[in-house]
């Protein structure tokens, strides 16, 4: 996470507030995930992503933080394929964690990951 907040200190050209300003990112400003290693849900993060009084770095932190739980949950814990919400949410990380990825590696466009479907 502060590998990526360096980066951008170091490139500033790397727009992370063109990543929190997608679709993809604002659906976690009001889709809480819950936080099965601290029985919680992410609440205080989904305030920060919305606050855009704070600055970029505060905010992708807490977008960063949301992404983490989601993988947490998905190889430890409680998100399961083949459920319609959960599939939703982890094609909303991926979108986001794509779009991060894009801008990192100089790409102008964004393509958003095609949408996870159960068979």
């Amino acid at each position: 996470m502060n590998s990526l907040i360096r980066m951008t200190k170091q490139y500033p050209q790397i727009d992370l507030e063109a990543v929190l300003k997608q679709e993809s990112t604002r659906y976690f400003q009001t889709r809480l995930i819950k936080d099965l290693r601290k029985n919680k849900d992410t609440i205080e993060h989904a305030i920060l992503l919305k606050n855009f009084d704070l600055p970029v770095v505060k905010r992708v932190r807490a977008l960063l933080a949301v992404l983490y739980i989601i993988r947490c949950n998905l190889f430890h814990g409680d998100k399961r394929y083949g459920s319609r919400a959960d599939d939703e949410v982890v094609s909303k990380a991926a979108d986001v964690l794509q779009s991060i990825l894009s801008i990192i590696h100089g790409k102008t466009s964004y393509y958003p990951t095609a949408q996870y479907r159960s068979e």
